[in-house]
């Protein structure tokens, strides 16, 4: 697991040896299980998550309010916030994201 630490900002980026963490190409409670215990390695839980879908474009959207549904994704560019404590998290294959 990687991260960077910052007093305002902490970015981490999940390795194979966390586990999938796609919905999408795995069982639902095993990659529910990955995605907690890699969001508690980092002191956050699923509620204080909004995530991301790569929508390719010119779309960039503020958020300020978690996710509710873990399986559920705001499709955009980017995201931004101003929420303390909100994280922002994205899926991601071969593309670098920029934090």
């Amino acid at each position: 697991m990687e991260s960077l630490r910052h007093p305002s900002l902490t970015t981490a980026t999940s390795r194979k040896e966390d586990g999938n963490m796609s919905f999408v190409f795995g069982d639902q409670r095993e990659v529910q299980a990955n995605r907690e215990s890699f969001l508690a390695a980092h002191g956050l839980r699923w509620d204080q998550c909004a995530v991301m879908e790569v929508e390719y474009g010119e779309k960039i959207l503020t958020v300020e309010n978690p996710i509710k549904n873990p399986e559920e994704y705001i499709s955009c560019e980017a995201l931004m916030t101003t929420t303390r404590g909100l994280a922002l998290a994205l899926l991601t294959a071969d593309c670098f994201p920029v934090a």
